[in-house]
C-alpha cells in the first residue's frame, strides 16, 4: 500500500499496514500499490541500481501529492514508480523483494518466488532502506528529516510486521 503523507506524525501513529488484493485473475495489474519508498535491499542490489541509475540518467518520479501550505509532503511512494506509464523506471535490475512480492501472495509464497528466481539471495543480508534518500538525497533539510524519521519508524513497523517470515525467506 502507498501513502502520501503531508502530516508525518499521523502516518507514523498507523498500524494496519496490511495489504489489499489488487490483482486481476491473480496477476499483477501494475496498480502500484505495493511501491512504497522502504524495503529490504542488499548491498549488492543497491550498487547495481546506482550504476543503472547513472547509466540510464534516471530521475526521480514524484507522485503528484499537494500538501497544505503550512505542512511539508513526504512521498511515500517508490520514486522509481512511474504513474503515468504504470511501470518501474529500473525494472530490469529491481530489488528482489519486488520481483518476488505480489500483494495477493503470503510472506511464505513471495519467499518461494524470491529463492527460487535467485537463489543467491539471503534475506539476512538486506537492510530496510528509504529508497529516495539512498539514491537520490534530500532538496533540503526539512525533507530530509521528514523522510528520515518516517525512515525510522517503517524499519521498526516492517521488522515487527515481517520478522515472523523471515525464515520462510532462508
Amino acid at each position: 500500500m502507498t501513502y502520501m503523507v503531508s502530516n508525518t506524525h499521523s502516518y507514523l501513529q498507523k498500524d494496519d499496514f496490511s495489504n489489499v488484493d489488487h490483482c486481476v485473475n491473480g496477476k499483477c495489474s501494475n496498480c502500484g500499490s505495493c511501491c512504497t519508498n522502504f524495503i529490504p535491499a542488499t548491498d549488492q542490489e543497491i550498487s547495481l541500481i546506482k550504476k543503472y541509475i547513472k547509466l540510464n540518467d534516471i530521475k526521480p518520479c514524484s507522485h503528484g501529492f499537494q500538501a497544505p501550505l503550512r505542512e511539508r509532503a513526504v512521498d511515500m511512494v517508490c520514486p522509481f514508480r512511474d504513474d503515468e506509464h504504470n511501470r518501474c523506471t529500473i525494472y530490469e535490475v529491481r530489488p528482489a523483494i519486488c520481483e518476488g512480492y505480489q500483494c495477493n501472495r503470503t510472506p511464505d509464497e513471495c519467499a518461494m518466488v524470491m529463492r527460487k528466481n535467485r537463489p543467491d539471495f539471503r534475506p539476512e543480508k538486506t537492510n530496510y532502506i528509504n529508497i529516495r534518500l539512498t539514491f537520490f538525497g534530500a532538496d533540503d533539510k526539512e525533507t530530509m528529516k521528514g523522510q528520515l524519521d518516517v525512515s525510522r519508524m517503517m524499519a521498526f513497523k516492517q521488522k515487527v510486521a515481517f520478522g515472523a517470515h523471515t525464515d520462510a525467506w532462508l
